[in-house]
């Protein structure tokens, strides 16, 4: 999954990226060859387990990568983590890295913006889900009693 998480002040857009693999955001996205480059081997390591998520900004640009949805701490505190990098990013272009309350602000609402897209796309998908195992196993008890 990759999605934006746009940010009014200072306006910018932050790239989330997903369990995604890097010809993925290559195809959707126009990115140099230097990216890429810069990003093969960050990504090799989030795909193999050394790495739960990683945070890449360059040229005013802001990339939270991250692995596959997981719905447990350890998921939530890696990105936590790679926000807090996002935030300092953000911070020192706009030469405000000692507002405390406003990194406090910006932090939290990258992190919520995340997490909220990622639970409630992840969340629709398990209720489909759940919906058709319920109706499969309706189908399965009414031919039981025919």
């Amino acid at each position: 999954m990759i999605f934006k998480v746009r940010i009014t002040t200072p306006e910018k857009d932050i790239l989330v990226v997903e369990g995604a693999k890097l010809k993925d955001i290559a195809k959707k996205y126009d990115v140099s060859q230097k990216f890429i480059d810069d990003l093969t081997d960050d990504f090799k390591k989030l795909h193999n387990g050394t790495y739960g998520g990683f945070c890449y900004c360059e040229d005013g640009k802001v990339m939270i990568v991250l692995e596959k949805y997981r719905d447990d701490w350890e998921y939530w505190e890696n990105l936590i983590h790679e926000v807090s990098h996002a935030t300092q990013f953000i911070l020192e272009s706009i030469t405000a890295t000692d507002e405390q309350e406003f990194r406090a602000y910006l932090s939290t609402y990258i992190f919520r913006e995340i997490r909220l897209t990622l639970q409630n796309r992840y969340e629709k998908e398990l209720q489909t889900s759940s919906n058709c195992h319920l109706e499969c196993s309706r189908l399965n008890e009414n031919k039981k009693d025919e």
